[in-house]
C-alpha cells in the first residue's frame, strides 16, 4: 500500500482518490474495506487477514514515526489478526472497527505528520526550522488526539498551503468538515511552508496546547481504535480521546 512518500501521494492524488498524505491510517482504511469484500466473495477468513496484515504492516513501515514506535505499533496489528484469525473476532465487530475508525482522529492526526514532513523535507529551510515545524504539528497532532482541535481547525491550519485555480498539480483533502486543495511539495514555496509552520503554531498556541506535548503515539491510539470497534473501550473511558477531568465521583452530588 505504502503511501507514506511524496511521489506516492501525488501519484495517488492526480487520480483523484479520497485521502491523501496520512500514510498509515488511510491503507487501514482500505484493507478493512477489502477484507469485507473478499469476505463477501469467497468468505475467506484466511485471506482477509492476510491482506489486512500485509496493508498494516506495509503503512505503518511508512509512517513519520520512529523505529521503536513502529515495533510496538507491528505488535499490535500481529495481536489483533491472530485475534480475527482466531474467530475472536468476527466480521460485524471488524465493520465496527471500519465504523470507529470513521469517527477517529487518527486520520486527520496522520495527516498532519505525514503531509507535513512531506513539505519540510522538499523545502529549502533550514534543519533548525524544519525541527520547528514538526514541533508545532505534534502539538496540533496532540490537540487532534486529545479533542481538542478538530478538523475545521486543521483545514485553517493547512490555509497557506491552498492551491490556486490555475495550479495543474494539486493534493485534495476529503474530511468530513470540508475540502481542501493544496499545493504538492514541490510547487510550494519555503515562505509558504514557513507560513504553513506559523499558521500550527498560532492554532496551537490558541487551543492552550503544550509546547512540549507527548510524542504522537501511534500503538496506543491504534490498539484504542481497536478495542473501541470491539467495544472493549467505551469512548468517555479515560485515556479514550478526551484529556477532561471527569465531572465528580459517581455517587456524589455536584457542589
Amino acid at each position: 500500500m505504502g503511501l507514506g512518500s511524496a511521489d506516492n501521494i501525488l501519484h495517488t492524488t492526480r487520480r483523484g482518490n479520497w485521502l491523501v498524505g496520512c500514510g498509515v491510517v488511510l491503507a487501514i482504511l482500505v484493507l478493512i474495506v477489502v477484507g469485507l469484500g473478499i469476505f463477501v466473495a469467497v468468505n475467506a477468513r484466511g485471506w482477509a487477514a492476510t491482506g489486512i496484515e500485509k496493508g498494516m504492516t506495509a503503512a505503518i513501515e511508512n509512517a513519520p514515526v520512529d523505529e521503536a514506535e513502529k515495533a510496538e505499533s507491528l505488535a499490535v496489528v500481529e495481536s489483533f489478526v491472530q485475534r480475527f484469525r482466531d474467530k475472536d473476532v468476527s466480521f460485524e465487530q471488524l465493520g465496527s472497527i471500519f465504523a470507529a475508525l470513521e469517527d477517529s482522529p487518527l486520520i486527520p492526526a496522520a495527516m498532519a505528520m505525514g503531509t507535513g514532513r512531506s513539505y519540510f523535507q522538499d523545502s529549502g529551510l533550514t534543519e533548525e526550522q524544519q525541527a520547528d515545524g514538526m514541533k508545532q504539528l505534534e502539538r496540533v497532532t496532540y490537540g487532534l488526539t486529545g479533542n481538542r482541535i478538530d478538523e475545521s481547525d486543521l483545514i485553517e491550519v493547512l490555509q497557506p498551503l491552498k492551491a490556486n485555480a490555475t495550479d495543474n498539480e494539486v493534493i485534495t483533502l476529503n474530511f468530513q468538515s470540508g475540502v481542501i486543495r493544496v499545493k504538492v511539495p514541490k510547487n510550494t514555496t519555503d515562505e509558504e511552508v514557513l507560513a504553513f509552520i506559523e499558521a500550527a503554531r498560532a492554532k496551537a498556541d490558541e487551543k492552550e496546547l503544550p509546547a512540549e506535548p507527548p510524542a504522537f503515539d501511534l500503538s496506543d491510539e491504534l490498539q484504542r481504535l481497536i478495542d473501541t470497534g470491539l467495544g472493549e473501550l467505551s469512548e468517555s473511558d479515560p485515556g479514550a480521546g478526551d484529556d477532561t477531568e471527569p465531572a465528580g465521583v459517581p455517587g456524589e452530588p455536584e457542589p
